[in-house]
């Protein structure tokens, strides 16, 4: 362990930048504080003293969301936008420098649960939700190149780095496995 961010809510979803030269982590709605994603400058070649300090000064940039879970984040465009995932199945583009909302879109009908960037190039990403599909996103546009429909929940999806693949994975809400019958899921 290199350095601990301290947070008085719960944090879901984190990223670092390309290079190591930033570190993008969110909070949940958690009593008074709404959701938010945080931005803070590191350099993760230095020592673990100085990277403690470096985090210990907090966020250099804080940015409120709308109301809802940020599920994942994920630096895009050689670090210059962070892309994130939400309840209500929005993915957003968020300017790292000004901590503008560049672009939204709804690509699903729930939760997103889980946003792999694509291994070869990261110019898309492939998204995972409640509402039963997985959908291949351009990170540009957040046009919906392509979805997948299957009869379950989709909890996560990733893509082949060496073949045209995707996979999914799921079948039941993670909270119901211990209370339904092996048959059920």
């Amino acid at each position: 362990e290199l350095a601990q961010v301290k947070m008085s809510e719960p944090s879901r979803a984190d990223d670092v930048a390309p290079g190591e030269l930033a570190l993008a982590y969110t909070n949940d709605s958690f009593k008074v504080a709404a959701p938010q994603i945080h931005v803070m400058p590191v350099d993760l070649c230095e020592g673990a003293e100085t990277l403690q300090e470096q985090v210990s000064g907090g966020p250099a940039r804080s940015v409120v969301c709308p109301k809802g879970r940020i599920t994942r984040l994920a630096f895009v465009d050689n670090g210059a936008t962070l892309l994130s995932s939400h309840d209500g199945g929005f993915l957003r583009r968020w300017d790292v420098e000004t901590g503008a909302l560049v672009q939204e879109a709804q690509v699903h009908e729930d939760a997103v649960q889980d946003m792999q960037l694509a291994p070869r190039d990261g110019s898309y990403v492939v998204t995972a939700s409640l509402d039963k599909t997985a959908a291949l996103v351009d990170v540009r546009t957040l046009e919906v190149l392509r979805s997948y429909k299957t009869g379950r929940f989709v909890n996560s999806a990733s893509v082949s780095p060496l073949y045209d693949h995707v996979v999914l994975g799921g079948g039941q809400d993670a909270s119901q496995v211990t209370t339904t019958s092996a048959k059920a899921g």
